[in-house]
């Protein structure tokens, strides 16, 4: 997995796809950490690590047209239990077919996950997972000659 993440990171590989054809192109956009596209289902969760408190901006929209689709809805959920599950109770959303972001979210220490699903006319449904890794702020270390110096007295 963090091949695949080192991988996205550096841009070469800018689609994940299951090898669903009549499944929509599902672009996601976070304010802070990029754009991923999926289609179809994907083989495991996009992990990143945030900042406590720091807020996250997640929007999204979807494509069906390159097979005649057309979107029909978006749902989206934060620490869903069980993405298959439709009454999870981790969905904020039904279906909706105008849904294309979550309000900011921030969390405390943990782990979190969000999926997204965009739905077609022709039930083709792609899903984005990611995994959020919240970790505390880490402050500045300062140095100072004093420190230096001690360091190298003993």
């Amino acid at each position: 997995m963090r091949v695949l993440m080192l991988i996205l990171c550096l841009g070469l590989l800018p689609v994940l796809t299951t090898g669903t054809e009549d499944a929509p192109v599902l672009t996601v956009w976070e304010a802070n950490n990029g754009q991923w596209e999926f289609t179809g289902g994907v083989p495991g969760p996009i992990e990143l690590v945030v900042e406590v408190d720091v807020a996250l901006e997640f929007s999204w929209l979807a494509d069906a047209s390159g097979y005649g689709g057309i979107i029909t809805g978006y749902r989206y959920g934060w620490d869903v239990a069980d993405p298959d599950d439709p009454d999870d109770p981790g969905w904020a959303t039904d279906f909706q077919p105008d849904l294309l972001s979550a309000p900011p979210q921030s969390f405390s220490e943990g782990l979190h996950s969000l999926h997204i699903l965009a739905q077609d006319s022709e039930e083709g449904m792609s899903r984005a997972w990611f995994l959020l890794d919240v970790q505390p702020n880490v402050p500045a270390v300062t140095t100072s000659w004093g420190s230096v110096k001690a360091v190298f007295r003993n």
